[in-house]
């Protein structure tokens, strides 16, 4: 029973320690958008947010991933394209929640802003 015990003590740390973010093992360069895209939509991060933009005609989804909940990375759906941003900070992503238009925010606030860092 002991050795039972101790394996599952061993389990619940292991799967702990797997669950806690790795962003900060996320290059600061990436090779291509694909890449990017597959890194960050697969990392774990600290703080995650979506939002829903079924209101917007232009807009399709958009997600926002940080490592410090200060800054990171924003992935958006725009006419059936999705692009990454980084180094979004997070006050950008919250009014960006918030815009009464979130494709005039974006275009105004986000596009040419926080460019992703490509090798």
């Amino acid at each position: 029973m002991k050795i039972f015990y101790t394996l599952l003590l061993l389990f619940l740390i292991s799967n702990n320690s797997y669950s806690q973010n790795n962003c900060d093992q996320l290059p600061y360069s990436f090779s291509s958008y694909n890449e990017a895209l597959k890194l960050v939509g697969n990392a774990k991060f600290s703080f995650v947010d979506y939002l829903n933009t079924s209101k917007s005609t232009v807009i399709q989804g958009a997600k926002y991933y940080s490592c410090d909940n200060k800054s990171g990375f924003m992935i958006i759906g725009v006419n059936n394209q999705r692009y990454i941003h980084q180094g979004v900070p997070i006050n950008v992503w919250n009014n960006f929640k918030t815009a009464g238009s979130f494709g005039s925010f974006y275009n105004i606030y986000i596009k040419n802003n926080y460019q992703l860092s490509l090798k």
